[in-house]
C-alpha cells in the first residue's frame, strides 16, 4: 500500500447527533448509531425516538409470540426513514444466533423472529432496543453531511444507547462530549 494513500475514516460505532436543531425534519435532534459504513454508503438507527408509544408487548402480541413471564415493556423505535415495515434488534455484543451481526465490541445488531422469541421468554439479549426501518447513506453522503455540519459524531457507549432517557439524550450526548447545545450552529467550518 503506498503511504500516501490516505483510508476512508470509518464511522461504525459512532453516535452521529443530530446538528438540525432548526428544523422538524426526521432528524431532528436525532442520535443515530452507525451500523455500518463503506465505500457504498452507510447504514444506522436513531434510538432516541419512540414509534409513536408502541410497546414491545403490542409487537409480540401482533406476530402471535407468546410471553410465558412478566418482561420489561420497552418502545419501539423509529430506526429510520428507510425500509420502516423491516424490524432490527440493536443490543449488547454479548448475545449472538447465527445471524447476528457484530457491529464492534459492545453492539450487535439481528433481525430474526427467534431473538424476538429468545426475549418474550427473557433469554434474549437484555439490553436492547426494537426499531422500525433504519437511516441510510450513499456512497459519500454521509462524510458530506459531517463536512456542512449536519451531523456531530461522539463515540457509542452501552450506557448512552441503552440507559439514557429518550427525553434527555440528545442533550445528555452533547453535554457528555462537552458541547453546550445553545452553541450549535448550522454553518459550515473548517479548521
Amino acid at each position: 500500500m503506498n503511504m500516501e494513500q490516505k483510508s476512508k475514516p470509518t464511522f461504525i460505532g459512532k453516535v452521529l447527533i443530530s446538528n438540525q436543531t432548526d428544523t422538524v425534519d426526521f432528524f431532528h435532534r436525532s442520535c443515530v448509531l452507525v451500523c455500518a459504513h463503506d465505500s457504498s454508503g452507510a447504514m444506522g438507527f436513531i434510538f432516541n425516538k419512540s414509534e409513536h408509544n408502541v410497546r414491545v408487548s403490542a409487537l409480540l402480541l401482533q406476530m402471535d409470540i407468546s410471553t410465558e413471564i412478566n418482561i420489561t415493556d420497552p418502545y419501539i423505535y423509529m430506526g429510520g426513514p428507510v425500509n420502516n415495515s423491516h424490524g432490527f434488534i440493536l443490543h449488547e455484543s454479548a448475545y449472538h444466533e447465527h445471524s447476528t451481526t457484530n457491529i464492534n465490541d459492545a453492539f450487535s445488531l439481528t433481525a430474526t423472529v427467534s431473538v424476538l422469541s429468545q426475549i418474550a421468554q427473557n433469554e434474549g439479549p437484555k439490553n436492547y432496543k426494537i426499531a422500525l426501518g433504519h437511516a441510510g447513506w450513499d456512497s459519500g453522503q454521509l462524510e458530506t453531511e459531517i463536512k456542512q455540519n449536519k451531523w456531530l459524531c461522539v463515540d457509542a457507549t452501552p450506557d448512552l444507547v441503552f440507559n439514557t432517557p429518550n427525553d434527555t439524550m440528545w442533550y445528555y450526548a452533547l453535554n457528555k462530549n462537552g458541547i453546550v447545545p445553545s452553541n450549535l450552529s448550522q454553518e459550515i467550518g473548517h479548521a
